[in-house]
């Protein structure tokens, strides 16, 4: 049986950081934790990531699908976001919260009876920008043991010179979300904030001095990140001994899945079994 316990803690913003901690009862082996992270314009309970976390935690992982602060729903049903909230939200703050959660991960277990299950080590699993998020907290954490990135981003500066220019002149960049109906805002602190992940803080930069078993998995038919990515991603990984890559042909972005999730589907269940494989061993 799998239990569910809701993680949730005061952040640096004085915002409320949360996490579903996914649970074997009848584990009684210690294991590593999994900390799942979602991409952009996503929350902990989209689509697969359930699923996912349950397939997890019944191979023996604790799992965990953590939720940003500024990613509050006003609808759940259609999927709309608080958009004074989400406006204000950056990738350094996603990756500030990520590595948090991380450093209060002992506490919480100790204090849920959940310490003698968890060996102490992190693996990492993000998906889109998520991906890109995970690189970084690998990069930065120690405790973190492999990481594997689904449709990564492979740089965190991923808009033209034209958008950039046009989102710095009115302050805000404004669009609307095709799968939602949503009009999404973002204020010019998200641009300004991506535009400083270059040099040493760059995504290339962190992969290449990663040093954990890694694997990088992409979609064949992914529309919103190209499968180039992975080739990015994986040439400048440093020790190929190190890393595994696979495309996974007919798949979109969204592994071929909605929200809400209904049903499992031969790509997810592909990724889903060679994630615990690779985690396994």
């Amino acid at each position: 049986m799998i239990e569910i316990q809701k993680f949730s803690f005061e952040n640096n913003i004085k915002e409320i950081t949360s996490c579903d901690i996914y649970c074997s009862k009848n584990n009684d082996v210690k294991t590593p934790f999994v900390l799942l992270l979602h991409g952009f314009r996503a929350f902990n309970t989209w689509g697969f990531f359930p699923y996912f976390a349950t397939r997890l935690a019944e191979s023996g992982f604790i799992a965990g699908c953590l939720d940003f602060s500024l990613n509050t729903l006003l609808d759940k049903e259609k999927q709309w976001f608080d958009m004074d909230r989400f406006r204000k939200n950056t990738v350094t703050q996603m990756i500030t919260e990520s590595k948090m959660l991380i450093s209060n991960l002992e506490h919480f277990f100790k204090s849920n009876n959940l310490i003698n299950k968890w060996n102490g080590e992190i693996y990492l699993l993000g998906h889109s920008l998520g991906g890109a998020l995970a690189i970084a907290v690998a990069d930065s954490v120690n405790t973190v043991k492999k990481l594997v990135t689904i449709c990564s981003i492979s740089d965190i500066d991923i808009y033209t010179i034209r958008q950039k220019e046009k989102w710095e002149s009115l302050g805000y960049k404004e669009f609307i979300d095709t799968n939602t109906g949503q009009n999404i805002i973002l204020d010019v602190d998200f641009l300004q904030d991506r535009l400083t992940y270059t040099g040493d803080k760059s995504l290339a930069a962190m992969v290449s001095r990663l040093k954990i078993p890694t694997y990088f998995i992409h979609t064949e038919a992914d529309a919103t990140v190209s499968p180039k990515s992975l080739e990015i991603l994986a040439a400048s990984f440093s020790n190929k001994k190190l890393l595994k890559t696979e495309l996974i042909p007919k798949a979109n972005h969204l592994l071929n899945c909605e929200h809400p999730f209904e049903e499992t589907n031969f790509a997810l269940e592909h990724i889903i079994n060679n994630v615990i494989l690779f985690y396994d061993n």
